[in-house]
């Protein structure tokens, strides 16, 4: 006895629907390979800091493998937010400057002048609003996306990360950056406990945040906060260090890069690295 056709029909559809994979959650989009370098507090208008900067440069795009597709500059990127010395970091790192890669910056607490009018944006908040359409600003690599948060989580700006989280959905990795530090050496910045503890929550809620790079400190560090790794280059204002992070189908492999400059050109040694999944974390801790 054959089954009735309406039988026939809802097994046929349950059969379509498991080979589409309808109603499952969506599948992330194909990671390809790349590399990214990450710097931060170049300080321009600090004595000494465009040799400096022209060195770190040299290093990165000297430095062995695949070309990065961007270069992060998490902050302070001026000594104290001047127009001149912002021209002076765009002579080194904007259109047509000395660093040949594609930049994308946030701002830090020595590009805001003391005093600067609130209707008049200080000129580097300026620049940096220019060249990236907003202080906050997101863009795609290889299937990772990226977030910039400008100097670091605050009330308005978790906001923002919120609504960007819910565009991306979950099964995609996600990278943020920002200026300040979050643990450790001068984190005592972070002018509200609440704000620390509400993007402490948001990182546990979306484990797909598989890392925050940051600077501040001027320290070459690796540490940990609500479960997600939190990175940072250091500064050349201090030491000749940056970090190359190639990231592959299934992790991220970040290398804390030092260089120094000898006759025959530039020596490199890893100061440490560490790898990170890019699937989300299984099981976030409290």
């Amino acid at each position: 006895m054959k089954p009735p056709f309406t039988k026939l029909l809802v097994t046929s559809l349950l059969g379509l629907l498991l080979l589409t994979g309808c109603g499952q959650p969506p599948a992330p989009d194909a990671i390809q390979p790349f590399r990214f370098t990450v710097i931060a507090d170049t300080h321009f208008g600090h004595k000494g800091m465009p040799a400096a900067n022209r060195r770190l440069i040299r290093a990165v795009e000297t430095y062995s493998g695949a070309k990065p597709t961007d270069l992060l500059i998490c902050g302070d990127l001026t000594e104290h937010g001047t127009l001149e010395q912002w021209n002076e970091f765009c002579k080194h790192y904007g259109p047509g400057g000395v660093c040949k890669l594609p930049i994308k910056l946030c701002t830090g607490n020595h590009d805001r002048p003391e005093g600067s009018a609130l209707l008049n944006k200080p000129p580097v908040l300026a620049g940096v609003t220019t060249l990236h359409g907003d202080l906050l600003h997101r863009w795609t690599s290889g299937g990772v996306e990226f977030l910039s948060l400008d100097t670091h989580p605050r009330l308005l700006t978790i906001y923002w990360l919120k609504q960007q989280l819910a565009d991306i959905g979950s099964n995609t990795p996600v990278v943020l950056m920002f200026h300040y530090n979050v643990t450790g050496k001068h984190s005592k910045y972070w002018p509200n406990k609440s704000e620390r503890a509400l993007y402490a929550k948001t990182l546990r809620e979306n484990p797909n945040i598989i890392a925050v790079f940051h600077g501040h400190h001027h320290e070459t560090t690796n540490t940990t906060f609500a479960n997600t790794p939190h990175l940072s280059p250091g500064s050349p204002k201090h030491r000749d260090v940056f970090l190359v992070c190639d990231v592959t189908g299934e992790a991220m492999r970040v290398r804390a890069v030092e260089y120094r400059t000898v006759k025959k050109g530039l020596t490199y040694n890893t100061a440490w690295e560490t790898k990170i999944n890019l699937a989300p974390k299984a099981t976030p801790t409290p």
